[in-house]
């Protein structure tokens, strides 16, 4: 019962208050590719390491999220997965079509006894980006072996996340924030928490407390967008 009232206060404030205090903008696509090479997680006293894949994009003001990522518990290499399915609307934004990037990207490499050197190039340039305020919920659905118990929690979460996607690969400037309450489910258990993630260039780091565990992921990641 509990969860079903969650349920439909999350529906009523998306499809009610949100849209109501949201900025009129004239909205155009934005479609967003990450590939999460490397993905390391923590969770209770386990852990673990991955790879997958993320993406974003808009349908008008709403702003949707999904991924999918492959998982190793490292005491055992017990496999497991893990999703993420959400949608957010979008209360405020803006859009560039010349906004300023910086890339600084590895040109050559070596390596003399035991240091190691290396040349980089710095790009700046002029690219279509956009800047979302996003009020968001979503089900995260887990599955990992955790110390020879099956974690089979889903989780669900809402709260706020800032946006930003440029149309260039991995521009210094592109950054991303999101702070979310959480509240899992496991057959009749229920287990409250919440979690802040940031991204920023080819980092993805998010940390948060889910019942009595302590959570931690580090995802490196190289991201497209298409504008």
């Amino acid at each position: 019962m509990f969860l079903k009232r969650t349920a439909f206060l999350l529906i009523l404030v998306s499809l009610v208050i949100i849209p109501a205090a949201a900025e009129q903008l004239d909205y155009f696509g934005v479609f967003n590719l990450g590939i999460d090479v490397f993905k390391m997680f923590m969770l209770g006293e386990s852990g673990g390491m991955g790879a997958g894949a993320t993406i974003d994009f808009n349908t008008g003001p709403l702003l949707w999220h999904g991924s999918a990522h492959v998982l190793l518990e490292m005491s055992d290499f017990t496999p497991g997965v893990e999703a993420d399915l959400g949608v957010g609307f979008i209360v405020s934004g803006t859009y560039e079509t010349a906004a300023d990037y910086t890339q600084i990207i590895e040109i050559s490499s070596w390596t003399v006894g035991d240091y190691r050197y290396s040349v980089s190039q710095r790009i700046d340039g002029k690219c279509w980006a956009a800047f979302f305020h996003v009020i968001e919920a979503g089900v995260k659905p887990h599955y990992v072996a955790l110390e020879g118990d099956e974690f089979t929690d889903v989780i669900m979460y809402a709260g706020y996340r800032f946006a930003s996607f440029y149309a260039a690969w991995l521009p210094m400037q592109e950054f991303e924030i999101a702070l979310h309450g959480l509240l899992g489910t496991n057959g009749d258990e229920f287990y409250p928490g919440g979690e802040l993630r940031l991204v920023w260039q080819a980092f993805n780091v998010g940390v948060g407390v889910y019942g009595e565990m302590f959570y931690f992921q580090l995802t490196i990641r190289t991201a497209l967008t298409f504008m």
